[in-house]
């Protein structure tokens, strides 16, 4: 039986990036707390927060130390085991790419055939070109974008989404072990 390719993201999926970030903000004016910056996550970034987090983004320390969601370690190299072609697909700017490959190396991630970096492409232009089946993605936005070229979307209960509903077909999943079982008994 042929495996689903299966796309998933980085930051907020397999690693805690955001909560990195979210600590360099809150050491600068106008010095918000961390649940202030999640609850903007979650209702919407004001231009002065978003600079910020862009200005991060462009710095490779916050990827080098972001934590690993330890759950999505084990499950994705279970997955990995099994056959799954994993693809993962990343909002980080291609410069990141070093960063990017050695932080999954040295935290234990199963080996990929390539990093995607969404550098002038949306996550639906990799995701209609590497014929996907499944995508884990954090964001509810991205993933109601991905619905209409992935036969199937899951999205990972993070705080910036965990209020957010879809109309549309998305699988919500609290933990990588709920995303493990959902793939692993449907394909």
């Amino acid at each position: 039986m042929i495996k689903p390719r299966i796309g998933v993201d980085i930051d907020g999926c397999i690693c805690d990036w955001h909560i990195v970030a979210a600590n360099i903000i809150a050491m600068e004016p106008p010095y918000p707390t961390i649940d202030q910056i999640y609850d903007y996550l979650r209702n919407g970034v004001p231009d002065w927060l978003e600079h910020k987090f862009k200005r991060v983004a462009a710095k490779e320390k916050p990827y080098r130390i972001c934590p690993s969601y330890s759950d999505a370690k084990v499950y994705l190299n279970m997955l990995d085991k099994l056959g799954y072609p994993i693809f993962y697909i990343t909002h980080r700017a291609e410069e990141m790419r070093y960063v990017t490959e050695s932080w999954l190396d040295e935290n234990g991630f199963p080996r990929y055939l390539d990093i995607y970096y969404t550098d002038g492409k949306s996550k639906v232009d990799y995701a209609e070109e590497l014929k996907l089946d499944l995508f884990v993605e954090d964001r509810l936005d991205i993933a109601e974008e991905l619905v209409d070229v992935v036969p199937e979307v899951i999205l990972i209960t993070r705080p910036w989404n965990e209020f957010k509903n879809s109309d549309k077909p998305i699988l919500r999943c609290s933990n990588w072990f709920e995303i493990y079982n959902e793939i692993t008994e449907s394909y």
